[in-house]
């Protein structure tokens, strides 16, 4: 299901809705964090893939053929977003748990927890001067958490119908894709309230990267590709074709692979060519690569 999908669900089904609908089956036994196994940000390259209906996140290799996973995350909520900062802190945003988790590299159980009481959280990133944000699956809304804080210090309003995925430059500007707006990318200069539309025009806006360079990468969720724009520009500089859609993105460490997760699977995408150079096969709904840029 893409976001704009399982938006729809979400609008439509409100608040208590989505609990019950995104619920363990009554009969399941509760589990801890990690499933009894050591929840590791590994430090070789890795991969970690979220199933958001089953509550499960694997933890795959970045480079292999035919893979399979070498860790999983279980007893989760409904996984929307994944994300790795600098330190190699691991975040989960379950819409199902209605908070977000952040694991220390090597830690069992969550070091922090962030929750925004009447959101259920989807997009999460972390920007350089520690800047926790969170989109939310039930509106228009993000969740700002400074520095050190675990609960919301602030809320961005992002005016239309949907806030989806989030990302952060160098420099701590926040960029968001965001349905319903005739340009379908935000920028927030850091510690600004007031969003600034950027003239991007996509069929249906996912996942959203930026680049080492300072580009924005942004997957068209129903175009069926991954486009690269200098920021303020209206037509993008590359494009990599991605023949069965494009959702949520995560580059490798040094932007040479993309990850892209789609209608069937999960693939990665040498940049230079924009040719596929492997596949895993699961569907996903959210994903994030380690160690990250």
């Amino acid at each position: 299901m893409s976001r704009l999908g399982l938006a729809k669900l979400v609008l439509c089904l409100g608040i208590a809705g989505v609990y019950s609908a995104f619920a363990a089956p009554a009969n399941a036994e509760p589990q801890p964090f990690g499933g009894g196994r050591r929840v590791t940000v590994h430090t070789q390259p890795t991969l970690y893939i979220s199933d958001f209906f089953s509550g499960v996140v694997e933890i795959y290799a970045q480079k292999g053929h035919d893979q399979r996973p070498i860790g999983s995350i279980t007893g989760l909520g409904a996984s929307l977003g994944l994300f790795v900062d600098e330190r190699r802190h691991f975040y989960i945003s379950q819409a199902g748990g209605a908070a977000v988790l952040e694991f220390a590299p090597g830690g069992t159980t969550p070091e922090k927890i962030y929750d925004d009481a009447g959101h259920l959280p989807q997009g999460v990133t972390r920007c350089p001067n520690g800047t926790l944000y969170v989109s939310n699956v039930d509106g228009d809304t993000i969740s700002v958490y400074a520095h050190g804080s675990t609960e919301p210090t602030r809320t961005l309003v992002d005016s239309g119908v949907q806030v989806f995925s989030l990302a952060c430059d160098a420099a701590s500007d926040l960029f968001v894709t965001v349905g319903g707006k005739q340009y379908q990318v935000d920028e927030f200069i850091a510690g600004s309230s007031e969003a600034v539309n950027l003239p991007i025009s996509l069929t249906f806006p996912e996942g959203i990267q930026i680049d080492r360079a300072g580009d924005i990468v942004v997957a068209d969720g129903a175009g069926g590709s991954v486009e690269f724009y200098h920021v303020g520009d209206a037509t993008p500089f590359y494009s990599i074709k991605v023949p069965n859609g494009s959702f949520q993105l995560s580059f490798d460490r040094d932007d040479a692979y993309l990850w892209v997760t789609t209608a069937n699977d999960v693939e990665r995408y040498a940049v230079s060519s924009g040719r596929m150079a492997d596949a895993i096969a699961l569907t996903a709904g959210a994903l994030a690569a380690s160690p990250a840029d």
